[in-house]
Formats: C-alpha cells, structure tokens, sequence
C-alpha cells in the first residue's frame, strides 16, 4: 500500500482484540497464548485461562488484567511492524489509527503515535452517524467526539469520521453530513474533516 503513495494511510478500527461481540476473552490462538504466558510469567493452557478469569477472586483479576494487557502488547507489536514496513517505502508517509470505543479508546493514542514514526501522529475520532435521519442523536455524537478527543493530547492531529463511504451513501443526506462535519470542528477541534469527496450525488 505504501508503493501506491498515497496521502496518508490509517489502521481501521476493527484492528482490535475485544469490543467486537458474539467475542468476550479475545484472540486465544496459539500465539497469542504464548505471548501471554511470555508477558504473565506463566504456564497456563486456553481452558485454564478462561476457567481462571470467570472466578471472582483476587487471582482471578490478576489473570483478566495480565490477559488484557499482553492483548494491548501484542496490538503494540503489530503497530511497530506496520510502521517498519511503512519506513522501507517511505519514512515520511503518515500513518494513524481510528478510534473504536471501549478499553481499547485508551490504547489509541500509543497506538497512533507507534504508527505515526517519525511524522506527527494522527487519530480518526468515532462519529459517523450512521442511519441518522435530521438531527436525532446529533447532540449525543457531538458529546462522544469531544470526549474522546479530551482523553487524548493536543500534539496529535484528529480526523472526523463525518463520512464512512460508502455506508454513508445510502444511510445520511448531504445536510446531516454537512452538520456533522461543522460539528465536530466546533465540538472536538478537529484538524480535518476525514471525508470522499466523490459522495455528493444529492
């Protein structure tokens, strides 16, 4: 991707161990098993961790919390890779990340930076407003997006998801897109409104 030279690249949201339903405990693939009895300091086999993290107890916590965080190390790992692969092409070809909610809002701002490299790192905050018609929900996205954009530093360039096309074709107006785009400048202080120009057939 990086040979096509294009303006910037970004990580999709769905780049991510947990939030993503009918899942609970993340990947347990053989790697990600042993990179967490690696990080743990442990010797534990799938069934004994899962079994280990549905008690309530203090030990059980201590399991949850090492399984979470080898999943935020391993997303780090791949965040370095990406970026290595990006700098063999071109070491001045932005990279960000886009925000997903949950724990992992918390991870984005390494994450991005990771990918960032040596160029200024760069965040898609959450707020398309998917399946909206006029203004219901608008006060809630606009909320959302300057809350996410609060948790995270001032160094970072955001972008708005006004316009994910092309779902957005068939679900939004041109005046909700508008809206949502003046809003988030006004609510969160993005940099750049992240929109397809293309989608303007209304």
């Amino acid at each position: 991707m990086a040979a096509s030279r294009p303006v910037f690249l970004l990580v999709d949201d769905d780049v991510r161990l947990n939030n993503h339903l009918p899942t609970r405990w993340c990947c347990a693939c053989p790697l990600h098993l042993a990179f967490f009895n690696q990080f743990a300091h442990r010797d534990m086999s799938r069934e004994a961790i899962f079994q280990a993290m549905r008690v309530k107890d203090e030990q059980a916590k201590t399991i949850r919390d090492a399984w979470f965080e080898s999943g935020d190390s391993s997303l780090m790992v791949l965040a370095k890779v990406i970026r290595q692969a990006i700098d063999e092409v071109d070491p001045h070809l932005r990279c960000g990340k886009r925000l997903e909610g949950g724990r992992h809002l918390l991870l984005t701002e390494l994450f991005a930076r990771e990918l960032g490299g040596k160029t200024k790192p760069m965040v898609r905050l959450a707020g398309a407003m998917y399946l909206h018609s006029g203004y219901s929900g608008f006060a809630q996205v606009m909320a959302s997006l300057a809350m996410q954009r609060n948790l995270m530093a001032d160094d970072i360039e955001y972008l708005c998801e006004a316009d994910s096309f092309p779902q957005t074709l068939y679900s939004t107006s041109c005046k909700t897109l508008r809206e949502c785009v003046a809003g988030s400048i006004l609510a969160a202080k993005v940099d750049v409104p992240y929109t397809w120009i293309p989608n303007t057939t209304e």
